[in-house]
């Protein structure tokens, strides 16, 4: 059987893949999940290519992704939090990007078999039905964070100060006095065991 010629790239193609190959190597996490860009909402820094105008690239480059708004810590002179959007491609995915970017082929030789294959900060909350295991809101980049920006992104435990990021530590949401939210370890909160039986009664 005659093989097809690929067909040739059109121009529209050759501008998104500049655009992704640019993003891509400057603003990317990859895992054994797949690829996440984060973009920001209404931020110059970042360029003029938000998650939509993304998404729109790789769709043209044939390239199949999701999205999903997700959260970065402040900077040193902002006190809110930053809220973007996350782009992300699942692995099988990849193989197609590989076309428009060969390169990348050699980053995803050395992510390894036991490497992560989520993106997402999981923790455990109690609710009145019991223990509910609920996803952060936070950017793939959260295990890379400094201390700091973990800080401010409460991901160290409220009593103690755990980095709940660590391997093996469970993160606990639990609502305090004051009204808010916050994150302990299990062993400052008893695996959150003692607000789930207040709850229940």
């Amino acid at each position: 059987m005659e093989r097809r010629k690929p067909t040739p790239a059109t121009a529209e193609q050759r501008d998104a893949q500049r655009r992704v190959v640019a993003i891509v190597r400057a603003n990317s996490v990859l895992n054994r999940g797949g690829m996440a860009l984060w973009r920001p909402d209404n931020d110059d820094d970042y360029g003029s290519a938000d998650a939509d105008a993304v998404t729109a690239d790789l769709e043209l480059l044939g390239v199949r992704s999701e999205m999903a708004v997700r959260y970065m810590p402040p900077r040193s002179y902002e006190r809110s939090l930053r809220k973007g959007r996350e782009v992300r491609v699942s692995w099988p995915e990849l193989a197609t990007l590989v076309h428009w970017m060969p390169s990348l082929s050699e980053r995803l030789e050395q992510i390894t078999e036991d490497a992560p294959k989520v993106f997402e900060f999981f923790y455990w909350e109690p609710r009145p039905e019991g223990m509910a295991l609920c996803t952060g809101v936070f950017a793939a980049q959260w295990r890379w964070w400094t201390e700091k920006q973990a800080r401010r992104m409460g991901l160290m435990c409220a009593d103690c100060g755990a980095d709940l990021r660590e391997p093996g530590r469970h993160a606990y949401r639990l609502l305090g006095e004051d009204g808010r939210y916050r994150f302990h370890c299990g062993d400052c909160c008893n695996q959150g065991l003692d607000v789930l039986e207040a709850l229940s009664q």
